[in-house]
């Protein structure tokens, strides 16, 4: 377990790097405006926070005669306008989108609701027809197929292969990743449309290398090391896949967490006997993650996007952390394996939420680093632009306790963040080409055959 210490360990600090872009604690001018200080009330009189620098303060405009605020109205070059944009009307001071009425009415009992599309009333249907739900008339989205049948992606159902009851578990065959590394910055997929590859991790990581005392091929080689050991194993299962791997134009690739069922064999031999965890399978025993649109042609692998979500629940040291991979896509070489298939030459690239990060950091900080004694989230404002970091009060960790080891090592980098994240931040979610949302990653992968032979004892 030491292995997932050591990789952990700069994990946490780069996951607290991308945690937050917020002005930084330090003995700078109490005069001047400087870009080093907490929060507004760490700025001089007259100053005030704005994306991590003291700017000075300024007074509000004032309209004569006076704006009405009931009408929601503000002064701008002296003049009284509305702060109501689009489809929003003013009610009671607030601007509000109202209520959609469509002529005729809905059918509420049709699972049809009026919304506004493209500023206009329509009726739209709220059924998820892609996933085999439809209405049953009552107003109710109801999952449509039967017993021994499946959703192929398409909307339609068909029937479920005997490796796959919908109603036990049972696996098809399957894949077990063998190799995983990031890749350069130049793959692996374009997100934002400009013909360049976009893995902002790869950027990011090698900016912070000497800070880490850890450049990419050291990550690398952790990330490895954990998949050898048999402890941590990354899987894809098949299901409608055409027998040999022949050309097939829709499929399912489920994806599991798992390891070894015999501890002591190698279980990337291309025929290991290997569990399903069953972190990884919901309460009727059903993949949590699908990639529902899986393809082959000529003998390449395409599936995506999709989501990974990816929990870690480690003994020693206790750690519990869980990481969710957005707009995963995956493109690979299938050929015939031992006892499933093998996938060769592979890329997988995705992105991973900045909000996530924070929201995954506070989650494991308040768990499990009562020796920081912060007395507030870690990371305060974490779904607005510009938060901050709480600082430690008196805290009490132990630097020859691993974890608090961790938890001492996340809370000193929160403060050397200012800056790095508007930097890499690059994959834009809400149509602000000046902000981005996520982080872009690529990364390198082959998988050999496996056996998935059932579940992980809880």
């Amino acid at each position: 377990m030491r292995t997932w210490y050591r990789f952990l360990v700069p994990v946490a600090a780069l996951a607290a790097l991308l945690a937050f872009t917020a002005c930084d604690d330090d003995d700078a001018d109490p005069v001047d405006p400087t870009p080093d200080r907490v929060t507004d009330d760490d700025c001089v009189d007259g100053y005030e926070c704005v994306g991590g620098e003291c700017v000075a303060e300024t007074e509000p405009e004032v309209c004569d005669p006076p704006c009405e605020a009931a009408d929601c109205e503000v002064c701008v070059d002296g003049d009284c306008v509305s702060e109501c944009v689009g489809d929003e009307v003013c009610v009671d001071g607030e601007c509000v989108v109202p209520p959609a009425e469509c002529d005729p009415p809905c059918d509420a009992d049709e699972c049809f609701e009026c919304v506004l599309v493209e500023g206009e009333p329509e009726c739209v249907y709220l059924c998820d027809t892609d996933n085999c739900y439809a209405c049953d008339g009552a107003g109710n989205c109801e999952y449509f197929c039967e017993e021994g049948e499946i959703c192929d992606g398409a909307g339609d159902c068909v029937a479920a292969p005997e490796c796959a009851d919908p109603n036990e578990a049972g696996f098809c065959d399957a894949s077990i990743v063998s190799s995983l590394a990031i890749a350069d910055a130049d793959c692996c997929c374009d997100f934002t449309g400009d013909g360049m590859a976009d893995n902002a991790i790869a950027g990011l990581l090698a900016s912070l290398g000497p800070m880490l005392d850890m450049d990419i091929s050291e990550v690398n080689l952790m990330i490895g090391e954990m998949l050898e050991s048999g402890d941590f194993a990354v899987m894809f299962e098949y299901i409608g896949l055409a027998d040999g791997g022949a050309d097939t134009a829709l499929f399912m690739m489920n994806f599991f967490l798992g390891g070894a069922a015999d501890p002591d064999g190698d279980i990337l031999a291309g025929d290991a006997e290997v569990l399903v965890d069953p972190m990884s399978l919901d309460d009727d025993g059903l993949p949590l993650i699908t990639f529902e649109t899986a393809s082959v042609e000529g003998g390449l692998l395409t599936a995506g996007p999709g989501r990974f979500v990816i929990p870690i629940d480690i003994e020693d040291p206790p750690l519990s952390l869980e990481l969710t991979v957005d707009g995963v896509q995956i493109e690979a070489d299938l050929v015939v394996g031992d006892h499933g298939y093998e996938m060769h030459d592979g890329t997988l690239c995705g992105y991973i939420l900045g909000e996530e990060i924070f929201k995954a950091l506070n989650d494991f900080v308040a768990t499990s680093c009562d020796c920081l004694n912060l007395g507030d989230d870690l990371i305060v404002g974490y779904d607005t632009p510009a938060p901050s970091c709480t600082q430690p009060q008196d805290p009490t960790c132990d630097p020859d306790d691993d974890m608090e080891e961790i938890c001492s090592m996340i809370s000193q980098y929160c403060s050397v963040a200012v800056g790095i994240i508007p930097m890499f931040l690059d994959i834009d979610l809400d149509g602000d080409p000046n902000t981005g949302q996520a982080i872009s990653l690529g990364a390198l992968f082959s998988a050999t055959s496996a056996e998935i032979i059932g579940v992980m004892a809880e």
